[in-house]
């Protein structure tokens, strides 16, 4: 959102207030030329002084509207259950809303928005590049490393990712937007996600999988991308990875507590496989973490989402969609019940 002149968010109606509850660096980021009405109130919630809570400040404004992002703390669900909580939107600048709302908002007629599908292109960019280092053995030749090591082309454990067989663990927008960006390779890509009809798998240009064993066997590159519910911690564990053949790369740009994490680190250290992960359970991992010694790891310090140029954009359909509901139109790519459940 780059317009020759500010755009002004317009004041919210009489029946309550906008409180952009952000800190100075989103609003930096996300909305770098947008000027707020007078009518609105802003929050830096990192900077909340000793006489004011966040309790304090939400009872204090009474907003209609809450504009969040990665620094807004967790709305009290007391709060937002009284007769008299006047809030009825909550427009999130970022993805995940589980930290911010409870899905009881929901439930009541509350509406919420997030970045929707801004995301999921560059996650999947993300991946392919993961998968891209990882091949082409990165981590040795990178830098003081690889010059101190002497590494050249014939040392080097280069592969390619021409002709791979390819596993993709998800079915939603990253795994879609990856088929795609997969295809001038000419892999063989499988997919498998629970619910997803074989039609919707392939309509995505993957060949489905009968089960998640099947999806694991024999895939020389594995991507976890699938949306983490609760109950399915610790799913992709010891048994599922033996199933992937020796020297396999497994990526993953999901969620850490997806894994069985000692189980993938253990097949890490004794390079069975080798990893390049996003996403891990503690992150980044602590000094002395086993995870700094597993040879030709790449590691990503959660970074796989929007890039930092594509922070107005998503500022921009943020913005929007708060026109939108204060003009009692249709928001774009609302947060349902179904959303709220598969996000992570």
């Amino acid at each position: 959102m780059h317009a020759s002149s500010p755009r002004l968010v317009p004041s919210v109606p009489a029946a309550g207030r906008i409180l952009f509850a952000i800190s100075q660096r989103e609003l930096d980021l996300f909305l770098p030329d947008v000027r707020l009405s007078e009518r609105i109130d802003v929050v830096d919630p990192t900077r909340l002084g000793p006489d004011e809570d966040w309790r304090g400040v939400l009872l204090r404004v009474a907003p209609a509207v809450i504009v969040s992002g990665w620094t807004t703390p967790p709305l009290p669900a007391d709060w937002l259950a009284r007769e008299d909580c006047p809030l009825r939107y909550v427009c999130h600048l970022s993805g995940s809303v589980r930290r911010l709302v409870p899905r009881g908002f929901i439930e009541r007629g509350g509406w919420v928005t997030n970045w929707g599908g801004l995301a999921a292109p560059l996650v999947a960019e993300h991946a392919l590049l993961l998968a891209l280092a990882s091949l082409r053995d990165l981590a040795s030749w990178l830098g003081e490393r690889g010059a101190a090591a002497g590494i050249g082309v014939q040392t080097a454990l280069t592969r390619t990712l021409f002709g791979r067989r390819v596993g993709v663990h998800g079915c939603g927008g990253v795994a879609r937007h990856l088929a795609r960006l997969l295809a001038p390779f000419g892999c063989d890509i499988v997919c498998w996600s629970r619910g997803v009809p074989d039609d919707v798998v392939r309509s995505a240009g993957m060949t489905p999988a009968a089960s998640i064993e099947e999806l694991f066997t024999d895939r020389d590159v594995l991507f976890e991308c699938e949306a983490l519910v609760p109950g399915d911690e610790g799913w992709i564990n010891a048994s599922l990875l033996a199933r992937l053949p020796d020297g396999a790369l497994f990526v993953n740009v999901g969620r850490g507590r997806m894994m069985d994490e000692p189980a993938l680190l253990a097949e890490a250290l004794s390079g069975r496989l080798r990893v390049a992960l996003d996403v891990l359970i503690v992150e980044p991992p602590p000094p002395g973490s086993p995870w700094w010694t597993v040879k030709g790891a790449i590691l990503s310090p959660h970074i796989a989402g929007p890039t930092r140029d594509m922070m107005p954009r998503i500022g921009a359909f943020a913005m929007d969609n708060l026109e939108r509901f204060l003009s009692g139109q249709a928001l774009r790519e609302p947060v349902t019940l179904e959303i709220y459940d598969r996000a992570t």
